[in-house]
């Protein structure tokens, strides 16, 4: 409906796989990629507070009506993209003992391949990102990552989120206690841990 009203034109079924992967008519902000990453990270709906009362608890957040098997292997995948020999990002691992961050590299077409001819030099680099979570056992902190005309994810991007979250770790005294072997998860194993929320 919304391909049909915008540009006059049907929705074809290759579309949707398009979409899928974050390609085509897919638009996000860095902020959008970061609430998605908390809600993988939790299971949660996490809605992002900017300014919150200090006398003011917070409710939990209700879960996702998303199949946990699925997002636990989501997690894995991100898990061994930052933590697993062959990861995208792995050379982008927090450098913290015991202590690890799950993420998903990611590129932007800046144009269509049809026209990159007429794009010279960085304005035809794609956009980097990187999106991100931490500490894998006990998520605190979610980021995203765009950086323009940067090239890959994970030369560009994630290397800003490594150094974001390892000062953000270092300097958030509650995060100390996460920093616990039981908090280093491997991403093969993570999936047969799950149990469904009773």
């Amino acid at each position: 409906a919304w391909k049909r009203a915008r540009f006059g034109q049907p929705w074809y079924p290759g579309e949707t796989i398009s979409c899928g992967i974050g390609q085509g008519y897919v638009s996000a902000t860095p902020l959008q990629l970061a609430v998605a990453t908390a809600r993988i990270a939790t299971g949660t709906a996490v809605v992002p507070r900017l300014v919150v009362p200090n006398d003011r608890e917070l409710e939990p957040a209700p879960l996702l009506n998303i199949d946990p098997v699925h997002l636990e292997l989501v997690r894995a995948g991100m898990i061994a993209v930052v933590n697993e020999k062959g990861g995208t990002a792995v050379r982008s691992a927090l450098p913290l003992p015991d202590v690890q961050m799950a993420g998903k590299t990611g590129t932007s077409q800046v144009i269509s391949a049809r026209n990159q001819h007429k794009l010279k030099g960085w304005e035809g680099e794609t956009h980097a990102l990187f999106i991100a979570f931490a500490p894998v056992g006990a998520p605190r902190y979610a980021a995203a990552c765009v950086v323009e005309h940067g090239g890959g994810g994970s030369r560009a991007a994630a290397p800003v989120v490594r150094d974001l979250m390892t000062e953000i770790l270092l300097r958030d005294p509650a995060a100390k206690p996460a920093f616990s072997a039981s908090n280093q998860v491997d991403s093969t194993a993570a999936v047969a841990s799950v149990e469904p929320p009773q």
